[in-house]
C-alpha cells in the first residue's frame, strides 16, 4: 500500500465509555503501511483502543480498514476483513497442542503466504513443542503460538497488545526481530501497543503516545528516540534507562531521620474502638507515608488507636503537599519527582510495599468455575488464583517447588492440575503434591512436606 492509496487503518473521533466512565477520548490516527505504535502508560486507554478496534466493546466514531469502515462489525467480520489480534496475556488453550492451535486457525482463515509450515519455519521452538499443550509451554512459547496464530489469518493488519510483556529479554529481542522482518517483508502491518519503549522506538516507523484516553502526540521514531526530555514528560520513562542523578532524591539519600507513619480518618467517620492488640508493625517506604526526602526505611509500629496517630482530611495538608509532621504543623514537604519515575523507588515498592497489601488481582467472573484460573502478577512475583472442585477460591505463590520453574501463565478455564512443564511436579487444585515423575535423588521425599505455598485472598463486591 502506497501513501498515496487510502490508510491501512484510519480512527477517527472515536469515543469508548465504560459506563460514565469516558475511556476513549476523541482518538484520531492513521497510518498506511510499517510499524505503528501506540505507547502510554497504564490506564490510558491502549488496551480499550485494541478492543474498539477489533469489535470487543461499543464505540462511536470510525474505524476504517482500507477505506472500509468496520465499526459497528462483529469481531469476527472484522477478522474476515483482515485484521489479526494478539491479545493481551496470550489467550491460548491449556488443553489444545501447539499443532491444534495453529490447525485450528489455518482452517478458519483467508487463504494467504502465511501457512502453518511458514510459522514453524519462523518460530522453530513451536515446531519442538508441537505435541505439548498451551498450559505445557513457557510465556515466550505461548506469546510465539499466539502471534502465530494471528498470522495464520493472513490479515492486512496485526493487532499486538502489549507482546512483550512478562516475556525474558532474550525473547523480548526474538519478538522484536520477528516484527521488524514483517514490516520488513511487507506482508502485513502492525499496529503495536506496548509499554516497552526500548522495543517501540526498535520496530515501529511511528510512534503514537496516549495520554489519559487522547492521543498526545504522534511522531517519527526516531525524534521521539532521540528526544528523552520528551520521553520523560509524556511517559515519565526514558527508553535507555537514564539514572536519576538528582543526589536528594536517590535511595542512598534515605539514612537520616525516621518515617512518620499516619493513620488518615475522614471527616465524619466513627473513631475506631480501643484495642489491646499489640501493635503491629509495617516495614516499607512509599511515597505516601513518607514526609521528609531523608526518611530512613525501618520497621514502624503502628496501634489504630495510638494517641496522635489518626488524621482528619479537614485537617490534611492542602491537595499536592505530602504528610509532614502533622503534630508541628510543619510545612508540608513535597515527594521528589524520582519516588515516580525512578527505577531504584520503585524496586523499593515491589519489595517492601506490594506484597504485604491488599491488591486488586482481577474480578470474580474469572474464577467463578471450579477449574478456572488467573495469573496475578507484581513486578517480580506471580500468584496463581484457582477455583478448586470443592467450590473454594485459592491463591498460591506460582512457582513450582522443585525447580522455581512457573505453574500457570495467564488464565483460562478447566484446570484440573497444577504441574510444573519442566520436571512435571504436580499439585492438586488444594495446593497438595500428589505425583512427582522420577524420584530418583531425592531420597525418602515425602509429599505432605511440599504443600504449594499460600497467598491470603479475599472477594470484596466484584473484585478478588
Amino acid at each position: 500500500m502506497t501513501p498515496n492509496g487510502p490508510p491501512i487503518l484510519a480512527v477517527d473521533n472515536l469515543d469508548v465509555y465504560y459506563g460514565r466512565a469516558h475511556a476513549l477520548q476523541g482518538i484520531s490516527l492513521e497510518f498506511h503501511h510499517g510499524v505503528l505504535a501506540v505507547v502510554g502508560r497504564n490506564g490510558m486507554g491502549k488496551t480499550s483502543l485494541c478492543n474498539a478496534i477489533t469489535g470487543l466493546i461499543p464505540s462511536a466514531g470510525s474505524i476504517r480498514l482500507v477505506g472500509d469502515e468496520i465499526r459497528g462489525l462483529t469481531p469476527n467480520r472484522i477478522t474476515d476483513k483482515g485484521i489479526g489480534y494478539v491479545p493481551q496475556g496470550r489467550r491460548v488453550w491449556p488443553s489444545l497442542s501447539v499443532d491444534e492451535h495453529l490447525r485450528l486457525s489455518a482452517g478458519s482463515a483467508n487463504q494467504g503466504s502465511w501457512t502453518v509450515a511458514r510459522v514453524y519455519q519462523t518460530f522453530p521452538r513451536l515446531a519442538e513443542r508441537r505435541s505439548n499443550g498451551g498450559a505445557q509451554l513457557s510465556g515466550g512459547e505461548q506469546q510465539m503460538l499466539a502471534i502465530g496464530r494471528a498470522l495464520l489469518l493472513n490479515p492486512r493488519l496485526l493487532v499486538m497488545d502489549e507482546p512483550t510483556e512478562g516475556l525474558a529479554p532474550l525473547i523480548v529481542d526474538q519478538v522484536a526481530g520477528m516484527l521488524s522482518a514483517l514490516a520488513r517483508d511487507g506482508d502485513v502491518s502492525v499496529l503495536l501497543i506496548e509499554q516497552n519503549l526500548g522495543v517501540a522506538l526498535a520496530v515501529a516507523d511511528t510512534v503514537a503516545v496516549m495520554v489519559n484516553g487522547c492521543i498526545a502526540r504522534t511522531m517519527p521514531a526516531a525524534d521521539l528516540a532521540a528526544d528523552t526530555a520528551l520521553q520523560q514528560r509524556l511517559l515519565g520513562v526514558t527508553s535507555a534507562g537514564d539514572a536519576v542523578t538528582d543526589a536528594s532524591t536517590s535511595p542512598s539519600a534515605l539514612v537520616e531521620a525516621p518515617a512518620i507513619v499516619v493513620t488518615v480518618r475522614r471527616a465524619g467517620d466513627a473513631t475506631v474502638a480501643g484495642t489491646t492488640d499489640s501493635p503491629g508493625e509495617i516495614r516499607m517506604f512509599t511515597r505516601w507515608n513518607v514526609g521528609d526526602p531523608g526518611a530512613r526505611i525501618q520497621d514502624a509500629p503502628l496501634r489504630r488507636d495510638a494517641p496522635g496517630t489518626t488524621l482528619d482530611v479537614t485537617d490534611a495538608a492542602p491537595v499536592g503537599s505530602t504528610i509532614g509532621d502533622v503534630g508541628a504543623r510543619r510545612t508540608p514537604v513535597r515527594v521528589p519527582a524520582a519516588r515516580y519515575t525512578s527505577h531504584e523507588f520503585a524496586a523499593l515498592e515491589i519489595e517492601r510495599l506490594w506484597p504485604h497489601v491488599w491488591q486488586v488481582a482481577c474480578t470474580v467472573d474469572h474464577v467463578r468455575d471450579p477449574g478456572d484460573w488467573y495469573e496475578y502478577t507484581c513486578g517480580p512475583l506471580s500468584v496463581v488464583l484457582v477455583r478448586g472442585h470443592d467450590g473454594a477460591l485459592r491463591a498460591f505463590q506460582n512457582v513450582c517447588l522443585h525447580r522455581g520453574n512457573e505453574l500457570c501463565s495467564g488464565s483460562g478455564a478447566g484446570l484440573t492440575e497444577l504441574r510444573c512443564a519442566y520436571h512435571r511436579w504436580c499439585w492438586d487444585l488444594e495446593g497438595n503434591l500428589r505425583e512427582v515423575p522420577s524420584r530418583k535423588g531425592f531420597g525418602a521425599l515425602r509429599n505432605d512436606d511440599y504443600p504449594l505455598h499460600r497467598v491470603q485472598v479475599g472477594t470484596w463486591g466484584p473484585l478478588v
